[in-house]
């Protein structure tokens, strides 16, 4: 190992390797490419971290490509013979004098690779391991109907709700949350030195200090600011084949492609799949924040996203056999602990059944 590898803290190891893994992903938005590019700047240290890491990975990786090991040597030294055959014409030093089996000092020959392969470990697991160590971050779920409160490290607080998922990542100079399904509540601690950014597909919301509700849906991102102010940002997921250098300018990614908007406290904004954005200004936080309380409620939302919000709560999927009723609009509060209770709800309303199985529930237009 280096002298030069030696002397970088372990905290910009742990950095270097973080955006080593983010920028070998085959999706890389814009703000991530710049904040990397942020980094870089920051300091010689930085930029002397990643090289080395990417330059173990790349020896580690032209192992399998281009290093072709041949124990055997120079074949023309083997030659085949029997048990108790006459050896003499082989040279002494391939001889196992230790054993009666007569076979060739193999651990000799294998000797000499050795210190080779010592080295291909080394750089394998120095170059792999550390960076899945540094940047393996811990994932937190929620099974049907169950709610839980996560305190994070920096004294963040995450409330994650029935049947979701997130990750977290906590590095010196960011903090960084992945909601993979469901919704959480974030009350953010203050650090403006480390911005604390969620991720939900292709949205990114960007706080310091504050308090905020995600909601992911099948058909987008939901947005709801309780205090403060975030900034929430969407760009459209395209391949990126490398990164940008500090002074560069990634001419793949326009304005045009990327949108963003400051949302303040009461405030919502939503985010559909194509990443089109619908802020509404005097939201109902209340409403958004109301699985807090086990309750669920819905001020004139259609039955689609109604329906994708209790399945949350329901082991057996409800089900929508008729697209014309998604736009059915739903007036009404009800019990998160109870699924039931909007089956009831709709089996009162004209036009609609309720069909059950032990595989689905089925909402259909009666005939």
């Amino acid at each position: 190992m280096s002298r030069h590898r030696n002397s970088i803290a372990p905290q910009i190891t742990e950095e270097a390797c973080h955006w080593f893994v983010l920028m070998r992903e085959p999706e890389v938005s814009a703000e991530d490419r710049e904040a990397f590019a942020e980094w870089l700047r920051a300091s010689p240290m930085h930029v002397g971290a990643y090289l080395e890491i990417t330059r173990l990975w790349s020896d580690a990786a032209q192992i399998g490509q281009d290093t072709k090991v041949d124990l055997t040597e120079d074949l023309s030294n083997v030659v085949p013979f029997r048990e108790g055959g006459d050896r003499s014409h082989l040279p002494a030093d391939d001889l196992d004098t230790s054993g009666s089996n007569g076979k060739l000092g193999a651990k000799k020959r294998s000797a000499k690779w050795m210190p080779m392969a010592a080295s291909i470990v080394g750089a394998c697991v120095m170059a792999g391991g550390a960076c899945w160590l540094a940047t393996r971050p811990p994932t937190y779920q929620t099974d049907v109907g169950e709610q839980r409160v996560i305190t994070l490290e920096d004294q963040s607080i995450v409330r994650l709700n029935s049947r979701s998922k997130l990750q977290v990542r906590l590095l010196p100079s960011l903090r960084e949350v992945r909601l993979l399904e469901g919704q959480a509540l974030f009350e953010v601690a203050h650090d403006s030195a480390r911005p604390f950014i969620v991720r939900s597909g292709d949205v990114a919301v960007r706080a310091v200090g504050t308090q905020f509700d995600v909601n992911r849906r099948e058909s987008g991102t939901v947005v709801t600011v309780v205090e403060g102010r975030v900034k929430v940002n969407t760009v459209p997921a395209s391949p990126i084949s490398q990164f940008v250098l500090p002074g560069q300018t990634d001419k793949r990614t326009s304005s045009s492609d990327q949108a963003s908007v400051f949302v303040s406290a009461g405030e919502q904004v939503r985010v559909a799949q194509g990443g089109a954005l619908e802020r509404k200004a005097h939201a109902d936080t209340v409403a958004a924040t109301s699985w807090l309380q086990h309750e669920l409620r819905f001020d004139g939302q259609p039955l689609r996203d109604v329906l994708e919000e209790f399945n949350r709560y329901s082991r057996t999927p409800i089900v929508l056999r008729d697209p014309s009723l998604g736009d059915f609009r739903i007036n009404a509060v009800f019990h998160s602990t109870n699924p039931d209770s909007l089956l009831r709800f709709l089996a009162r309303v004209d036009g609609v059944q309720v069909e059950k199985s032990e595989e689905e529930i089925r909402i259909s237009i009666s005939r």
